[in-house]
C-alpha cells in the first residue's frame, strides 16, 4: 500500500511539473522589436526615444522651452513636404504624484477650469488654438506595447481649419503628451507615416534610476 501511495504521489507530481513547463513554454514575454525608423532621437535627460522618416524634417532643440515649471516641449518634427501645414511635437511634464494616473491626468487635459487644460498648456509660441473643441471622448490606444489615452479635437488658426490628437501616456510621476495636429484638408493623408512614427517611440533610461 505504502509503494503505491508513493507511485501515485511521484505520478501526481510528474504530471504537474509537465503542465507547469508547458504553460512557461506557451506563455510570451514581449521584447521590444528596438527601432523601426533609420534615423533615431534618443533624450537621456527626458528618458526617451522617437524615430523619424527620411522624408520628415526634425527640430531637435525647440529650447526644451518651458511652458511654465512643469511643462515642456521636447521635440517636433513634420512631413518635409507639409511643412506649416502638419506637425507632430513631444510634450512632457511631472505631476510629482506618483499615484496619478493616466486618466487622471488626460481628464486635468480635458477640463478648461484645470492648470493642465490642453489648450493653454501645450501650445506654441503662447498662441491658443481659436475655436477649440474636443471632437471624441478618451480612448485608450496601443502603440509599441505603451497605452495611451487618445483625444481627438478641431481649431482654427490663421483663418485655416486644423484637426489634432493627442496621446497621454505616463512612466511614474512622469507624463508625455503626444500630439499631431495638420490641416483639415490633409487630415488623413500622412495617417500611416504618423502611425509608423507613433510605433517607434519607447522610453529609455528608467531602469538607471532603479
Amino acid at each position: 500500500m505504502r509503494i503505491n501511495k508513493i507511485v501515485k504521489s511521484s505520478v501526481l507530481i510528474c504530471l504537474i511539473i509537465v503542465i507547469l513547463t508547458a504553460v512557461g513554454c506557451g506563455s510570451k514575454v514581449y521584447k521590444d522589436p528596438g527601432p523601426r525608423l533609420q534615423n533615431q532621437l534618443k533624450n537621456i535627460r527626458y528618458y526617451f526615444q522617437q524615430g523619424y522618416r527620411e522624408d520628415w524634417d526634425a527640430n531637435f532643440d525647440p529650447g526644451e522651452r518651458a511652458l511654465d515649471d512643469r511643462y515642456q516641449l521636447l521635440f517636433e518634427m513634420w512631413p518635409a513636404e507639409a511643412r506649416g501645414d502638419a506637425l507632430y511635437s513631444i510634450y512632457t511634464g511631472d505631476t510629482e504624484l506618483l499615484l496619478t494616473t493616466v486618466l487622471e491626468t488626460t481628464d486635468k487635459m480635458m477640463d478648461p477650469e484645470q492648470d493642465l487644460y490642453f489648450n493653454k498648456r501645450f501650445i506654441r509660441d503662447e498662441k491658443e488654438r481659436e475655436n477649440f473643441k474636443f471632437t471624441s471622448d478618451k480612448s485608450m490606444a496601443t502603440y509599441n506595447k505603451l497605452q495611451y489615452q487618445h483625444v481627438s479635437y478641431s481649431f482654427t488658426q490663421d483663418g485655416a481649419d486644423w484637426v489634432g490628437d493627442f496621446y497621454v501616456t505616463m512612466k511614474g510621476s512622469k507624463y508625455y503628451v503626444i500630439v499631431w495636429e495638420r490641416k483639415a484638408e490633409i487630415k488623413d493623408k500622412y495617417h500611416d507615416q504618423f502611425i509608423e512614427s507613433i510605433s517607434d517611440y519607447r522610453f529609455v533610461g528608467f531602469e538607471d534610476e532603479n
